[in-house]
C-alpha cells in the first residue's frame, strides 16, 4: 500500500475512534449525572429528616412544658380545694357549736 492509498484507510479508524470516544462518553453521561441526582436526593433526604427531628423536638419541649404548667395548676387546684375544704369543715364546727350552745338556752 501506498501513502496516497492508506489515507482513507487511517482517516476512517480515526473517525472510529472519534465516534467510539464520542459514544462512551454519551453513554458515561446518563451514569455520572444519575449519580448526581442520587446524591442530590440523599442529601435533601436528611435535610428533611433533619428538619422532621428539630420540630420532634421542638413539639416534644412545648410538650414538656405545657404538662409542667398542668402539673402545676393542679398542685394549685388541689391545695384550694383542700383549703376551701377545710374552711367548710371548719365553718360547720362552728354551726354545730352554736347549735349547741343554742340549745340549752332555748329550754
Amino acid at each position: 500500500m501506498t501513502r496516497n492509498t492508506d489515507w482513507p484507510v487511517v482517516s476512517s479508524i480515526g473517525a472510529l475512534l472519534i465516534a467510539l470516544l464520542v459514544c462512551i462518553c454519551l453513554l458515561a453521561f446518563p451514569a455520572y449525572n444519575n449519580k448526581t441526582s442520587q446524591l442530590e436526593l440523599e442529601v435533601a433526604k436528611q435535610d428533611y429528616q433533619r428538619q422532621l427531628s428539630l420540630i420532634d423536638r421542638k413539639y416534644e419541649s412545648k410538650i414538656n412544658s405545657l404538662q409542667e404548667q398542668i402539673t402545676g395548676l393542679q398542685f394549685i387546684g388541689n391545695k384550694r380545694y383542700d383549703l376551701v375544704d377545710d374552711d367548710v369543715k371548719r365553718i360547720k364546727r362552728e354551726i354545730d357549736d352554736v347549735r349547741e350552745r343554742m340549745k340549752p338556752r332555748t329550754r
